[in-house]
């Protein structure tokens, strides 16, 4: 049973705790759901922290560049890609790649590192600035303790789903064009129209979303519209295609790699 503190101005029972009518629906046996995190915005708030030790004092960072929280951010994602249906100890073994694969040693990579197979004179031939175990002694220490909150076996298993929510903004993003935010549309059934619509649409498709709904209205649908219809339903597939070449991912990724160039030039 919960309790809150009472919000009414009945004088009697007036900041006091009162019992809260319980009318939940789930059956009390149902377990208490278990949350899960995005790989990309963990991701993203160890970069952003290791930017900002970046730019810290010079005796506070002990020579960290934004090179450095880069590559360890970059290198954190395909590690986390990979953490799918592992166990508890794979799961542990694979994140101690992310602190070791920065200082050159592939022991705890995996398929993700393609220098872990290389030989010493094939490693020693690459541009990629590596740091030093030795040199750079103290940043190891300082990153092996930055990184010790994201590597444990229970943030680890937050992101070891092997999902990620595109499909998610995706859909909200679709939604927010058929019923957009600034428009009020709950005082009729315009809005379950609309998203009903966008419903239909995201899980079968334009064309035969609309097939459908056009026999279930009785309505005879013209030539002109079944091909307006069938160019819409095959253009998301052919983006989506495009989008999985190698050629693309390159191109949009340009602009990041080129920086993460210009970052190893400096360090």
């Amino acid at each position: 049973m919960s309790w809150e503190l009472a919000v009414n101005d009945n004088e009697k029972n007036k900041g006091e705790l009162q019992e809260r009518p319980d009318k939940g629906k789930l059956p009390a046996n149902i377990p208490e759901p278990y949350f899960v995190a995005n790989p990309n915005h963990r991701r993203k708030q160890l970069t952003g922290e290791l930017i900002a030790l970046a730019k810290a004092r010079v005796d506070q960072k002990f020579t960290m560049t934004r090179m450095d929280a880069t590559r360890i951010g970059k290198n954190f994602e395909y590690m986390a890609r990979s953490l799918k249906d592992t166990t508890s100890d794979q799961c542990v073994n694979k994140g101690k790649a992310e602190l070791e694969h920065h200082f050159d040693n592939h022991d705890h990579c995996g398929d993700w590192c393609p220098r872990k197979h290389n030989t010493i004179e094939q490693r020693q031939a690459t541009k990629k600035c590596y740091r030093c175990m030795t040199k750079d002694a103290k940043r190891y220490v300082l990153l092996e303790e930055i990184l010790g909150n994201y590597v444990s076996f229970e943030r680890l298993s937050d992101i070891a789903h092997g999902m990620d929510t595109n499909c998610c903004e995706a859909f909200n993003n679709f939604m927010t064009w058929f019923a957009p935010k600034n428009k009020v549309f709950c005082g009729s059934w315009s809005l379950n129209n609309h998203a009903a619509t966008c419903v239909g649409i995201t899980s079968i498709g334009y064309l035969p979303y609309f097939i459908r709904l056009y026999k279930k209205l009785n309505i005879a649908m013209t030539p002109s519209v079944l091909n307006y219809l069938n160019v819409k339903h095959k253009n998301p597939s052919r983006r989506l295609d495009l989008a999985k070449e190698k050629d693309a991912k390159k191109q949009r990724n340009k602009r990041k790699y080129d920086k993460l160039v210009e970052y190893t030039t400096i360090a």
